[in-house]
């Protein structure tokens, strides 16, 4: 073939989005890429391009002899030169390959030339990215635009690389972009709360956040807590931690959230320490955790008096593990919580206004449904109808034994008798099961007991968890405490404590008005406080303060226990303050001095 030659080339012409070129046409897909493997060109003394070699994907030489390079030296190549009217023609075409050719699509997708997203895909690509859509939904919702995957022009693995890019791209706009979140949060819930940890070059290295209604979830449930680092982000890999409650619908509940870079001592530290800031400073008393070695070194650091425990899932997951799963020990029944978030107004709802079921119309349960949640009194009734299958037989005085009926069957698989030890004044039970030490609810084998004994009127109130109730959220500051509706005290409020704490609730709020009237207000409390204090030397044993403390003496200890499962069965009266019962008070504190 003569190569003709031609003098000066024409300029190339204007790009136009509505013109398309033939070459274009003939080789849409392939790489854009210029490599000296597949692409090839020359561009004349004004630099326009006049000369373009397509080669294959194998030509050219391995960098080293001894490798699995696919470059075999072929020769196989396409040249186009350029004519007078910018057009292109087909110089010269070899045709012959030194080796084997691919037939399949899987195979072909894994060339250079199919490396090339257009522009729409990298749209939909990073619009499905910021929506959290994952690399493999990604991958195959563009399949489907294809007719199938095994159709797509790109291999996933390119596909992974672009989302990288993108990620590599936005990362230094997602810290502007949290912020503003954060900050469209504040102006909707003011107590909406963040802390953020950096390290020298200024990186967020911890990342803490909460709202209003978390913490006053944790005000009332925070006494139990389950923190659980095996989430991972999908565009950092970074553990993103929780802090999980459960309230008395036995629904699951979300304290905080944390975005960590490491799992180390140091920053659990941290997270713990900013978490009880956040909340309050009030500490839980239970805490379940995995089986990280630097998690418990933290929690002995910052929490060294609480009780912590393993999560039974993680526990149960590694004897599996470990030891299989054709025949599993008892280990107690599972009472973990479903991961239900349906809004909590639901079982509000159902539980003020619907009608509990009796099952077995007995008074214990009658007073189950009208002291518990819906939720809770269904899982009562549960036991109550399975204590049904159990007998009793008194060993000795104030110690018992529940048999299953079908004891001989389920003992081989399944523990079916259990001792029951019974307190001297019979108003409480202890049961070998272990389920009220684990979380707060009388298992099937004490509620057998107690009517074998004659005592199944009413659920005994020791083993009344208030968490549990409907008056769950009934929690008041510890010299407030005694207005609470399980507390209360023995005699009337007196008439002088009654009327100094209206005068004094009308003060704060005369004093909160204004600046002017906040400083009248604390001088004139703190001149009244210099010529009470003499006064107060002498006392009668008849103050509201006093019979508390005497109350308190004479009931003794609490019984609240935590048990080796790690849920606590104290009743949640030792929470922080709240604000939300204020109204509430000043009512009942009125009908006290009218009733005086």
């Amino acid at each position: 073939m003569t190569r003709h030659r031609h003098g000066a080339m024409l300029d190339e012409r204007a790009a136009s989005a509505e013109r398309i070129s033939a070459l274009e046409s003939a080789f849409h897909g392939f790489a854009e890429r210029k490599s000296d493997e597949v692409w090839k060109s020359r561009l004349n003394v004004k630099g326009s391009k006049c000369m373009q070699e397509l080669l294959c994907n194998c030509s050219g030489r391995p960098k080293k002899l001894n490798n699995t390079s696919c470059h075999s030296e072929c020769a196989a190549m396409i040249r186009l030169l350029r004519t007078d009217g910018d057009g292109w023609y087909i110089c010269e075409f070899r045709s012959t390959h030194n080796h084997q050719m691919l037939h399949t699509c899987a195979q072909k997708l894994h060339f250079s030339s199919h490396r090339h997203i257009d522009k729409y895909t990298r749209e939909l690509v990073l619009q499905l990215r910021e929506n959290n859509v994952n690399l493999s939904k990604v991958y195959n919702i563009i399949g489907t635009f294809f007719g199938r995957i095994e159709n797509a022009p790109f291999t996933k693995r390119y596909l992974r690389t672009l989302c990288g890019k993108i990620s590599r791209d936005q990362a230094d706009e997602d810290v502007k972009k949290t912020m503003d979140i954060f900050s469209d949060l504040k102006e909707k819930d003011p107590e909406f709360d963040y802390s953020v940890r950096v390290d020298g070059d200024s990186r967020i290295r911890t990342l803490m956040r909460t709202n209003g209604n978390s913490k006053l979830q944790y005000h009332h449930f925070g006494d139990v807590i389950t923190f659980d680092t095996t989430y991972m982000t999908n565009l950092y890999d970074m553990p993103f931690v929780l802090f999980v409650g459960v309230n008395n619908h036995f629904q699951t509940l979300i304290f905080a959230g944390v975005l960590m870079r490491d799992e180390k001592v140091e920053s659990f530290n941290w997270i713990f320490k900013e978490f009880v800031k956040m909340m309050g400073g009030k500490n839980p008393i239970t805490i379940l955790t995995d089986q990280a070695r630097a998690m418990e070194v933290a929690i002995e650091q910052v929490f060294p008096d609480i009780t912590h425990r393993w999560c039974k899932w993680h526990v149960m997951k590694k004897a599996k593990e470990s030891l299989g799963s054709d025949k599993e020990a008892w280990t107690g029944k599972e009472y973990l919580p479903d991961t239900d978030f349906r809004e909590e107004g639901f079982q509000e709802k159902r539980t003020r206004l619907g009608g509990a079921v009796l099952k077995v119309n007995l008074p214990i349960e009658k007073h189950a449904s009208r002291i518990c949640t819906r939720t809770m009194f269904e899982m009562f009734g549960s036991f109550l109808f399975a204590s049904g299958s159990y007998t009793v037989e008194e060993l000795i005085p104030k110690k018992n034994v529940a048999t299953h009926l079908n004891a001989a069957k389920r003992e081989k698989y399944l523990k079916s008798v259990f001792e029951i030890e019974v307190s001297d004044e019979a108003d409480y039970y202890t049961c070998e099961y272990g389920l009220f030490e684990h979380m707060g609810m009388v298992c099937c084998h004490i509620i057998k007991v107690s009517a074998v004994l004659g005592s199944l009127s009413e659920i005994p109130k020791k083993h009344v968890m208030k968490r549990w109730t409907l008056e769950a959220r009934d929690i008041l500051p510890d010299h407030l405490k005694h207005y609470q509706k399980d507390i209360g005290l023995n005699e009337t409020h007196t008439f002088r404590h009654s009327k100094m704490y209206i005068a004094a609730l009308e003060l704060v709020k005369m004093g909160d008005m204004n600046v002017a009237a906040y400083e009248a207000v604390m001088n004139c409390l703190i001149d009244a406080k210099h010529k009470v204090i003499p006064l107060c030397d002498k006392t009668y044993g008849m103050s509201i303060v006093e019979k508390t403390s005497s109350m308190a003496k004479s009931n003794g200890p609490s019984t609240a226990r935590a048990n080796s499962n790690g849920t606590s069965t104290a009743c949640a009266n030792s929470n922080g303050p709240s604000t939300t019962r204020a109204n509430s008070n000043v009512q009942q504190m009125q009908r006290y001095v009218q009733r005086e």
